[in-house]
């Protein structure tokens, strides 16, 4: 087993962990952007069909979905049942939009699209590096030597045990998933992101 190999597949998935960490708390901050700092109000108050943000070029429905999304990435690390979607999709719209406002409707739906449309770029950019982690661990010798130690045994060429690798892909191969319109199935992901803090 490459020395290298461990080294990069460490690195990158103490990137996505972190990133992930970030990611979990601000769905939450989101989502009580919408619920409690008044942009369901403002957002109701429009009509059917209409621009709801200048910036992001959201559509009034683009909001309630959004807010969809952001709990469904809070549930995805909270170990709650989650609704299948396509949310790779939701995420292609969030980033792009496809609706603009003549005029600024709100400051606060303002700041709701541009931290949907972030939290959706970074959703993407998360998936992208966790088939990168995903490859890399099924095409190198990786997979086949942490077969052979124990849990805790630290894996060659790096700081992390094999516990933590192994619990590291498999958040990798759920985001996919869940991305991929599919269900990973629940499991307390904020325990693999908490096996990655201290390394």
């Amino acid at each position: 087993m490459s020395t290298i190999v461990t080294q990069k597949l460490q690195t990158d998935i103490k990137i996505v962990t972190d990133a992930f960490s970030l990611m979990r708390h601000e769905a939450l901050d989101i989502f009580n952007l919408y619920w409690k700092g008044g942009v369901k109000t403002d957002n109701d108050a429009l009509g059917s069909g209409a621009a709801a943000t200048l910036s992001t070029k959201l559509a009034k429905e683009d909001i309630v979905t959004a807010v969809t999304y952001v709990d469904q990435i809070y549930k995805f690390f909270d170990n709650q049942a989650l609704a299948t979607g396509d949310y790779m999709a939701t995420c292609q719209l969030m980033t792009h939009g496809n609706v603009a406002t003549p005029a600024l409707v709100s400051d606060r739906l303002e700041e709701y699209g541009e931290r949907v449309k972030q939290i959706c770029q970074d959703s993407i950019d998360q998936y992208n590096r966790c088939k990168e982690i995903e490859n890399l661990y099924n095409s190198s010798e990786v997979g086949v030597a942490v077969s052979a130690i124990s849990t805790q045994t630290v894996v060659f060429g790096a700081e992390m045990t094999k516990d933590q690798l192994i619990s590291a892909v498999t958040l990798a191969q759920n985001w996919q998933t869940f991305l991929e319109n599919a269900a990973p199935g629940t499991a307390d992901r904020k325990v693999t992101l908490g096996k990655w803090e201290s390394l």
